[in-house]
């Protein structure tokens, strides 16, 4: 509610106000009220002004006014109407009128104003409809976009050409007393001049595709198509014919590169005809004698144990690993610290034979005040040790209990476990 005079100017000055700021002002009058006084309040913009007969129809009320609000901001080509339509003007459409309209189609373009078209390249005319062709058929009649349909006897991209039938290929047509004929170039013949002209030898293993070129078949090279072609070369033979390969004495296989070594190089590959390369602990000429590295000495034997380990066979009087040392009583005094491998890749059976190597080599050295040894079992972790000792019955006790534990292999673990025993002792 509002007075006639204070509350209209106040309402007005507020309204003149917000549309300065941006504000779009709607009135909406619930009741009866003069439209010429409702007027004052919107400057005389009538589709601001909502007349309701209740509160309970706001609703319905402040939708249409949104809808007047966003049909007046976005009709292109257009006016607003009191229901938030938009109504184009002739030859615009669309929801906001921002579509052009052509009463005829564009076939090949879009319509970009009223009744105007814009074309697709290659296209022309009012619609579209109408091929264009560059440069123009001479003697002929453009079908679509850059392409002619020569007249009979003509041809070319633009119908100029006088046409031989069959057309030279490699050629030109010319006129004689018998009619259109072609002139070969250089290198062709036949009546079209589609034929090259080649080495008479080409046609053995090959087919002339130009003039002077042979295309050889597969398997054969060179200029007539004469020779031979392995797809690897032959190492230590000749290439007699497509991928055959004849081999010199003492060689096989596809490519001659496989030396023949009679008989066969048991733990080695034949390497010259004859000739074995042995592998890693094997000799002899034809690998097949164990090799122990350190050599075994004072007339010890290298043999394979059955987990493929090689070791020496000692004979009486000398030590391991290499038979180098005599049997006795080590005195001098030192630090020794045994690791033994407790890794799945050992197995319980290996485990226990490397315990009992170790219990059989500390008897070996006078363990004393000046003789320490020690024992560290390794795996993924250090499971068992026997720390530097004098006792030599502890050592050997320690080592008896140590059970077999699996696992992965750290060496590296055990070594810097084996060094901080020796820090510790000096």
């Amino acid at each position: 509610w509002f007075s006639p005079i204070f509350g209209l100017r106040r309402l007005r000055q507020h309204a003149q106000t917000a549309n300065r700021e941006g504000t779009d002002v709607f009135v909406v009058a619930v009741g009866e009220y003069r439209d010429d006084v409702l007027n004052i309040i919107t400057s005389g913009r009538a589709n601001r002004i909502f007349k309701i007969a209740s509160v309970s129809s706001l609703l319905a009320t402040l939708d249409t006014m949104i809808r007047v609000k966003c049909c007046s901001m976005s009709c292109n080509n257009g006016n607003c109407d009191g229901a938030g339509t938009c109504v184009c003007q002739s030859g615009f459409t669309g929801p906001t009128c921002a579509v052009a309209h052509c009463d005829d189609e564009c076939l090949h373009g879009k319509c970009v104003r009223p009744n105007e078209c814009e074309c697709e390249s290659g296209w022309g005319g009012p619609t579209c409809s109408v091929p264009v062709c560059t440069p123009n058929c001479v003697n002929g009649k453009c079908i679509s976009p850059g392409h002619c349909e020569c007249n009979a006897g003509w041809t070319g991209a633009s119908c100029s050409i006088a046409q031989c039938t069959p057309e030279c290929v490699h050629g030109s047509c010319v006129n004689t007393a018998s009619g259109a004929a072609c002139q070969c170039k250089e290198g062709w013949t036949g009546a079209d001049c589609s034929t090259p002209v080649c080495n008479a030898l080409c046609e053995q293993h090959g087919k002339c595709t130009a003039p002077g070129i042979c295309t050889c078949d597969q398997g054969w090279s060179g200029k007539t198509c004469t020779t031979a072609v392995c797809s690897s070369e032959c190492e230590q033979g000749e290439c007699v014919g497509p991928n055959t390969c004849t081999c010199a004495e003492g060689w096989s296989g596809l490519l001659c590169n496989q030396a023949i070594c009679e008989p066969e190089c048991a733990q080695g590959s034949c390497v010259q005809p004859g000739v074995c390369a042995c592998r890693s602990e094997w000799t002899g000429p034809r690998c097949d004698q164990p090799q122990c590295i350190p050599a075994c000495e004072n007339g010890g034997t290298c043999v394979v144990q059955n987990n493929g380990v090689h070791v020496c066979q000692c004979t009486d009087g000398y030590l391991l690993p290499d038979c180098k040392r005599k049997k006795g009583v080590c005195t001098d005094p030192m630090n020794v610290v045994f690791l033994i491998d407790g890794s799945g890749s050992v197995g319980p059976a290996d485990f226990k034979t490397g315990k009992k190597i170790i219990i059989d080599s500390q008897k070996q050295f006078n363990v004393g005040p000046s003789i320490h040894m020690g024992v560290i079992q390794y795996g993924d972790w250090i499971k068992d040790y026997v720390a530097l000792t004098s006792d030599k019955a502890l050592l050997t006790q320690g080592i008896e209990d140590m059970s077999f534990s699996g696992g992965g292999n750290n060496l590296a673990l055990g070594l810097r476990n084996a060094r901080g025993m020796f820090n510790e002792a000096s």
